[in-house]
């Protein structure tokens, strides 16, 4: 009992348990935050928890990386954050299937060469520029040339 009253004692004087004290050592982000925590509903802040203790569960280079990740998002144009985030509602709508095919063609064009990629990225604006038959054809012919089932 000593100790709780000790503890507790400690906790007032450094001012964790006084609201007050404890709002002028946050800062405004801090303070943004806590209000922006506050009107999520339960179900959002347990979705979050969970996500968070898995992110915990990490190691500590993966975090490392997510939280740079992060920040560049965070340092982007909003009209760029903008792009990224109608990206990432195209993703969450593809099959599992259509997810793969994807990766699979990005790791086959991350291990073709510079020139490669040169060359693929122009077929690409070509192809964009034909009427939808001759696109259609001309996805085929992309497809065999570069090996991948992507076009």
């Amino acid at each position: 009992m000593r100790y709780l009253t000790l503890f507790l004692s400690l906790l007032l004087l450094s001012g964790l348990c006084s609201p007050v004290l404890a709002e002028q050592t946050l800062t405004d982000q801090q303070l943004a935050a806590i209000e922006r925590w506050q009107q999520l509903s339960p179900e959002q802040r347990d979705t979050l928890r969970e996500r968070y203790r898995i992110f915990k569960q990490l190691p500590a280079e993966q975090q490392q990386n997510i939280r740079s990740k992060l920040e560049r998002f965070r340092n982007l144009p909003p009209e760029q954050r903008q792009i990224l985030r109608k990206r990432f509602e195209r993703w969450k709508q593809l099959t599992p299937e259509q997810k793969k095919k994807l990766r699979n063609a990005r790791l086959k064009f991350q291990q073709m060469t510079a020139a490669q990629k040169r060359e693929l990225r122009r077929e690409v604006r070509k192809m964009r520029q034909l009427p939808p038959e001759e696109r259609a054809k001309r996805r085929q012919e992309l497809r065999e040339k570069f090996q991948s089932d992507r076009f």
